[in-house]
């Protein structure tokens, strides 16, 4: 064995191509875990400290059911709406060439480049009384205010952004 390599071989680490990541990746995670984490695991820990009949009681609630059964009903619209427009639209850009196609697989992809809160709050000003939709309808005398339809196109914004693959769509292409 070569002694004198091993004694000249510095054992100090390269250094990283990310100068600094090891420092913002800790404070990240710290960022992180304060924000996160340890409210989550609060709120499992005090879940806990409430009796069953006391749990059920608020459970049975008829505001907790009538937010739940709201919930539930504006997820399933906006499901049934998502998978009736993107079946068409995804079948449409697969096999057809037409006039406004780049443009529309731009506005597909546009939701990956916007953050959902922003989509969400001009989609609700669109649909508002001030917005351009809403003054539309009001003319007609519809008021989305408050109403169950802007929960649920917010919805089919939120699922529309991650169902259309590009990448699947490529592939489609190349195979015929």
């Amino acid at each position: 064995m070569n002694l004198s390599y091993i004694a000249n071989k510095s054992f100090a680490k390269k250094p990283s191509i990310l100068q600094g990541f090891g420092l913002s990746f800790g404070l990240g995670m710290t960022y992180f875990s304060l924000l996160v984490i340890i409210p989550l695991i609060a709120l499992f820990a005090f879940s806990f400290k409430l009796e069953w009949a006391k749990f059920v009681e608020i459970i049975s609630d008829s505001q907790v059911l009538s937010a739940l059964k709201f919930s539930l009903s504006t997820a399933l619209f906006a499901a049934t709406i998502n998978l009736i427009l993107g079946f068409i639209v995804a079948w449409s850009l697969a096999r057809y060439d037409f006039f406004g196609k780049r443009l529309l697989e731009a506005l597909i992809d546009l939701p990956f480049a916007l953050p959902t809160a922003v989509a969400g709050i001009a989609i609700a000003f669109l649909l508002s009384s001030n917005g351009i939709v809403g003054k539309v309808f009001l003319l007609i005398g519809v008021d989305f205010r408050g109403t169950q339809f802007c929960s649920g196109c917010r919805g089919t914004y939120l699922c529309g952004d991650s169902l259309c693959d590009s990448h699947a769509r490529a592939c489609d292409k190349g195979l015929g």
